[in-house]
């Protein structure tokens, strides 16, 4: 295998590979092509697989050389410093305001349906001595429709403000 495919095959540069050479760790034969089998053995042995070696630790003679501990210390590393940036990136776009905790969101989704029941149910005692002293169905269907869309409105206005201005209680002057 000539130096640049020995390079593809290790998955670093050609660059890479010549410092090697330069190092006596390249096994070449005397056409000058790469021992495969035997410089891989070599540079497994004495290259630390985070930092230029090779990238397949579990298929390496070096893996066997480091031992199963070191390989689950380097996975257990790597997985932490990816969940720490996970975490990170979790943070930030939670600063950025596009992320929200789900738990805030299920307690505003339930305040929310809350205020939308309570305003649902006060309607017969709102409406109940008006309604009562109707004789003109067009005058009851335009009573029970004003006061529905009243209703929709205030649901409506009250979630276009800030979840914590939302959930202090509302002077509106009317009791129930």
């Amino acid at each position: 295998m000539t130096r640049a495919e020995y390079a593809r095959y290790r998955g670093v540069n050609q660059g890479q590979i010549t410092k090697y050479g330069r190092q006596g760790l390249l096994v070449e034969g005397p056409d000058g092509r790469i021992d495969v089998a035997a410089t891989d053995a070599r540079l497994d042995a004495v290259l630390n697989p985070v930092h230029g070696g090779d990238r397949r630790a579990e298929q390496s003679a070096g893996a066997a050389h480091d031992g199963p501990g070191r390989i689950a210390y380097l996975e257990a590393k790597a997985e932490e410093t990816r969940l720490k940036a996970l975490a990170r990136r979790l943070e930030l776009e939670e600063r950025a305001g596009r992320l929200v905790r789900a738990d805030e969101v299920e307690a505003e989704a339930f305040a929310r349906a809350r205020q939308a029941q309570e305003a649902i149910l006060a309607l017969p005692d709102r409406l109940a001595s008006q309604l009562a002293a109707e004789t003109d169905e067009a005058r009851v269907y335009a009573l029970l429709e004003a006061e529905v869309r009243r209703i929709a409105r205030e649901l409506a206005a009250s979630a276009a403000v800030e979840p914590a201005e939302a959930s202090a209680p509302a002077a509106t002057g009317e009791g129930g």
